[in-house]
């Protein structure tokens, strides 16, 4: 039987991963605690910093978590706008705006 081929993990891909998995699990704990929500916002900042770098799969999961927040914090509101301009850019949907009124 011939040997499986070796596949190399992109490590900036991996990092992104990371990133995008702690964003999501820190955007589901309702908290008020101070230290946790400063760890939120330095999470919120390096992802809004990193987001012309990032895979646009994982941009787009990203979307999804800042989507599901209920009452968006206006940090988690920023990185939503941020996300739906790299969005609408990777999907050239200036294409597709409705003529103005």
């Amino acid at each position: 039987m011939p040997a499986k081929p070796t596949t190399t993990k992109d490590p900036l891909l991996q990092e992104q991963t990371r990133l995008v998995r702690a964003v999501e699990a820190n955007l589901k704990v309702v908290t008020q605690d101070p230290e946790e929500l400063r760890f939120r916002g330095s999470l919120l900042r390096k992802a809004a910093a990193d987001l012309p770098l990032i895979n646009p799969s994982l941009a787009t999961r990203l979307y999804e978590a800042v989507c599901d927040v209920d009452f968006a914090q206006p940090e988690i509101v920023t990185l939503r706008k941020s996300l739906q301009a790299a969005i609408g850019t990777q999907l050239n949907l200036k294409e597709h705006r409705a003529a103005k009124a």
